[in-house]
């Protein structure tokens, strides 16, 4: 990943992690289960967890803007698309419009994911020029660097894959205009790599409908009446208490991918695209979208996949596109662990077992301060991963979108401390906690819809 630091997102779904440690280590595979009697050695603990860092090195440089603007940025674009097409006469050029909006990053991650999901398809086919007009060079260049990360993961053994093309960005093209060879690769036997088929889609994945359904039953146990998300009112909006700060509530918008974990490509044009939606739609009025659900099935069992590689494509697709100032991304999963501190999981977790300790045990200290007469005890650190993971336990594999305006607003609203210790207490609380077994139970409930 870039060494610059992003500011670490709280969301009006979601908080997001701020410790940074690069340890590696084994990912391990929590369990639907109530948390286990030790303390002190997260091993054996099915709620907590050491990440590995998955780290992408995209390419360096100025960001240029290549907006096209007035009479003559548009003369130079025409001139530059007959350029293209001179050149690239013999193959199949696929042109995609300037985009319109403040992030144009966005509308190009989602044309290049698509474009490398469907020439997938048909690698027989002579090579296909992906066209990127208004799009900064450097931008191009650092999805380039995502999709090799991907096949260097397959060729390691990391994950799962067979791509059938390779992708290159002209040295000749036009400033203005970056242009992608999308081209076959050598056969899979050369290349060494895994020999699964490509699949555009799973076919053991639930209908939309039904997940979708999924999706907002955890939204009204979870998020709404146990009131874990403050800005979180309903299964259909969000956003709302921040009117006064000058936000509006809006839709919370379910989406659904039905990409096979094997076919990474495929989940990353689906959520690049639902992502440009959003964007186009506003975060307000009628058709306003104030975030994302995405919910991916085929993933659901594999934790170490969805947090690792998948992950961390999404936080470099973020800085690729130069949407830090934009969006934020979330990770939610059936089988969710909490950062035990040993190693930072990047971007879009749950905050760490020491951070969320520190914090209950400040809210604690205060609280003795207080005449209150209600006590509460102290829990142990198990406990407290347990009260970190529920609140990330969603049906399938989940991705959350949000807007980056948004949670800069939420955070001045809200107090860490305050909310983690009373979210921890609500779920797995010693005094009027619901439990890790009932909480296992409700999801396994939700996951068995139909």
């Amino acid at each position: 990943m870039p060494t610059k630091r992003r500011r670490a997102y709280s969301c009006s779904l979601s908080h997001q992690n701020e410790e940074s440690i690069v340890n590696e280590v084994e990912l391990s595979t929590p369990a639907l289960m109530a948390p286990t009697d030790q303390k002190d050695d997260f091993s054996s603990c099915p709620f907590a967890m050491a990440f590995p860092r998955y780290r992408i090195d995209l390419s360096s440089g100025k960001k240029k803007s290549n907006a096209v603007d007035g009479f003559f940025g548009s003369t130079r674009l025409q001139m530059d698309k007959l350029w293209i097409q001179n050149r690239y006469r013999s193959q199949n050029i696929r042109w995609i419009e300037p985009s319109t909006s403040s992030f144009p990053g966005i509308d190009a991650s989602a044309a290049f994911w698509r474009a490398i999901s469907n020439v997938s398809r048909n690698p027989g086919e002579a090579a296909c020029v992906l066209c990127l007009p208004g799009v900064p060079q450097l931008t191009a260049r650092r999805l380039v660097d995502i999709y090799d990360w991907w096949l260097d993961r397959i060729a390691d053994g990391t994950v799962t894959g067979a791509p059938s093309i390779g992708i290159q960005l002209a040295e000749d093209g036009p400033d203005r205009v970056p242009v992608l060879i999308l081209s076959p690769l050598p056969s899979r036997q050369e290349q060494n790599t895994i020999v699964t088929a490509f699949s555009e889609k799973s076919s053991t994945v639930d209908d939309s409908n039904i997940v979708e359904q999924r999706m907002k039953s955890w939204v009204r146990r979870i998020l709404v009446d146990l009131g874990i998300c403050p800005f979180t009112k309903s299964d259909s909006r969000s956003g709302q208490g921040l009117a006064d700060l000058g936000v509006s509530a809006g839709k919370i918008a379910y989406h659904y991918s039905a990409a096979s974990s094997s076919s990474l490509v495929e989940l990353m044009a689906d959520t690049w695209e639902n992502i440009a939606d959003m964007m186009e739609a506003g975060a307000s009025g009628k058709d306003g979208v104030s975030s994302i659900l995405l919910a991916a099935p085929s993933f659901d069992d594999d934790f170490s996949l969805w947090a690792g590689p998948v992950f961390a494509m999404l936080e470099s697709g973020v800085s690729a596109a130069a949407a830090e100032a934009a969006i934020g991304v979330v990770c939610f999963h059936p089988l969710y662990a909490t950062p035990d501190g040993s190693s930072w999981p990047g971007f879009g977790h749950m905050h760490s077992v020491p951070r969320l300790r520190k914090w209950m045990e400040q809210q604690q200290q205060t609280e003795s301060n207080t005449t209150e007469e209600k006590k509460y005890t102290l829990l142990t650190d198990e406990e407290v991963a347990a009260g970190g993971a529920w609140q990330r336990r969603t049906p399938h594999a989940c991705i959350n979108v949000l807007r980056a305006d948004q949670l800069e607003v939420a955070e001045r609203r809200r107090n860490s401390a305050s909310m983690y210790t009373a979210n921890i207490r609500t779920l797995v609380g010693r005094e009027n906690g619901i439990g890790s077994t009932k909480l296992a139970q409700e999801l396994q409930h939700e996951r068995s819809m139909t």
